[in-house]
Formats: structure tokens, C-alpha cells, sequence
């Protein structure tokens, strides 16, 4: 009888959790997840291609499956700034997919310490700038100032610092 008593409350938690209502579907399978790495290395060729052919299931993808959190932290906004019009939305694709790609590859789904999130920031960046590098090589009106910075910042090893100061001028 108390047992019946503890499933009704857990139940009713549970259904009203928000990961438990995303769309009425479960976490994320190991065939999407393994879909998501591959699109991250398709994108590292050619993020054009990789956006247009499978940006939407992408989207979609990130905003019903329960069990992937990654958002709009200060790395993720600086890039938001850091490009204009068409190159700005490429660059956001990217952004989510490196970070959420290397969430899956670490089994780092929801990372709980500062050092976990830096790093997932870290990798999301990077995927940006391998992204920028291969849009500026085919359209040199493609470049931004920012991403020039950032990108002489990673070739002096100073990336990751760069990450941890976005996180702590957000406080």
C-alpha cells in the first residue's frame, strides 16, 4: 500500500518534467546520436553542404530529444556576434553541432562541472573556426575580424583561455 502510495507522486514528477514532455518521444538513440557524428565530420568538410542537406532534421532534432542540452552560453553568443547574414547562421549550425557532437563522443550529456562545459565550449568553437576557414577559403568575402582573432588565438595555444574568459565575464 505505501509503495502505491510513492509511484503516484514519482509518476506525476516524471510526466511533468520538461525533458519527459519534449514532443512525447524518449532520449536520443545511439543510431541518431551516431547520425550527429557523422554530421559533424561532414560538416568540418564542407558546412554548406552539411547545413542544407540535413540542417532541419538537425534543428528538430536538438529541440525534441530530452536527453542533449546545449545552448546559447557566452562562447555561443560571441560567435553569435562575430558574423553577419548567411555566414552568422552557418556559423550557429556549426556551433551547436560541434558542441553536441562532442557531448556524445565524451558521454558527456549533461555536463555538470564548469571544466566539462569549457570544454564542450571549446569544441564547439573549434568546429566554428574549422567551418570559418573553409567558407573564407571559398568566398574571401566570407571574412570577420573576430574570427580572425579567435583564430590567431588558436594557433598561439590560447583557445581555451579565451573560452574560460567568455564564461567569466558573463558573471
Amino acid at each position: 500500500m505505501a509503495l502505491r502510495h510513492l509511484l503516484v507522486p514519482a509518476a506525476l514528477v516524471a510526466a511533468l518534467h520538461p525533458a519527459a514532455q519534449a514532443h512525447g518521444r524518449g532520449p536520443s538513440t545511439p543510431e541518431e546520436r551516431a547520425h550527429v557524428l557523422k554530421l559533424a565530420a561532414d560538416a568540418d568538410k564542407d558546412p554548406l553542404a552539411a547545413m542544407a542537406a540535413e540542417g532541419r532534421w538537425f534543428d528538430k532534432w536538438v529541440d525534441e530529444v530530452p536527453d542533449i542540452m546545449f545552448g546559447g552560453e557566452a562562447p555561443a553568443r560571441w560567435c553569435e556576434g562575430a558574423a553577419k547574414g548567411d555566414l552568422r547562421k552557418v556559423l550557429r549550425f556549426q556551433y551547436q553541432l560541434s558542441g553536441i557532437a562532442y557531448q556524445i563522443e565524451h558521454q558527456l550529456l549533461e555536463p555538470k562541472t564548469l571544466e566539462h562545459k569549457l570544454a564542450i565550449h571549446q569544441a564547439a568553437l573549434e568546429g566554428v573556426l574549422r567551418a570559418y576557414e573553409t567558407l573564407r577559403s571559398k568566398a574571401p568575402e566570407n571574412r570577420s575580424e573576430k574570427m580572425e582573432e579567435a583564430l590567431a588565438l588558436r594557433a598561439k595555444g590560447e583557445l581555451p583561455a579565451f573560452v574560460k574568459s567568455l564564461f567569466a565575464a558573463r558573471r
